[in-house]
This record gives structure tokens, sequence and C-alpha cells, in this order.
């Protein structure tokens, strides 16, 4: 375990897209970002891990719908029932998911969050999948690496389907 500080002020020209996921806010970076699109029609898929809830379609391509609660937030803060506003399709490494969202806030520049250099850290796990806490509105945001998110949160799709 490292605890190593990620975001500094060197990055304000950087932009990040806001979302909430239950009452979490995150973000990510708009080059991990492929569309956003509205709520679909999830095949549910038997016999896959409990992250997976299904398969959807997204423009003729069929990709796996990643409930990331189970890697973003604690066991306790997973609530049963969750119902996505929106889905982000996410690429990244030759892999693509498209991740239910609660609230989407859209683009930001990095200069419209509050950056403590002293703070911001996080202490890293074997699930790398955040780059760092900022703050919005004086709420905690999580920076989420999509590459990391995807990578561990994948299922190769020929053994989804």
């Amino acid at each position: 375990m490292s605890s190593i500080p990620l975001i500094t002020s060197d990055d304000q020209q950087e932009q990040l897209y806001l979302f909430a996921i239950c009452d979490h806010l995150f973000a990510v970076s708009p080059k991990w970002l492929d569309s956003i699109i509205a709520p679909v029609d999830i095949i549910p898929t038997p016999g896959v891990p409990a992250h997976i809830q299904g398969l959807c379609a997204v423009q003729n391509k069929v990709v796996a719908v990643f409930d990331c609660r189970y890697y973003l937030l604690e066991s306790g803060q997973i609530h049963k029932e969750y119902k996505a506003s929106r889905y982000m399709i996410l690429t990244a490494s030759g892999m693509e998911a498209a991740i239910p969202i609660s609230v989407s806030y859209g683009f930001k520049s990095l200069k419209e969050f509050e950056i403590d250099e002293q703070n911001n850290s996080i202490v890293y796990t074997d699930n790398d999948v955040f780059r760092g806490l900022i703050r919005y509105d004086g709420k905690i945001v999580r920076v989420i690496n999509a590459a990391s998110l995807l990578s561990v949160a994948r299922v190769p799709l020929e053994e989804v389907v």
C-alpha cells in the first residue's frame, strides 16, 4: 500500500466529467468517456459475477453493463435499489463498458474544483481505481482511473455471452 498525491494545481487545464452514483460524487477524464446515453434495455445474463448487470446494445455493439458500486463504494454503502438515470460508456485499453450513473453533472474544469495539495492523496490497495480526491461545492469527489476500473471489473465478453 502506498499513499501518493496525484492531482496538483499544475493539472488546472484538465477537464473532468462529474457524475454521481447513489449519493456519491465521482469524476473521470473525458479521454476515457465515449458517450452518455439514456437508460437502455439490459439483457440479464445468468451465471456472471454480481457486478455485471447484463448486456446492452450501444451503437451497434454489445457492451457489458458494470455495476461499479462494488468497486467504488464500501460494501455498507451499496444500496440494493439503484435506478440509473443515464449510462456512461467508458473505453480504455481495448475494453468498453456501460456504467449506470444516478446524476450527470457534465464537464467541469479542474478550476471549478477545490484542490488541497497537502491532503490530496489516497491510500492504494489492490484496487487502484482512484486517481485522487478533490472537492466540488464542498463535497468530496473521487477521481476515477477508468483504465484501472475497467481492468479490475472486467470479465471477457465471451464469458458473459
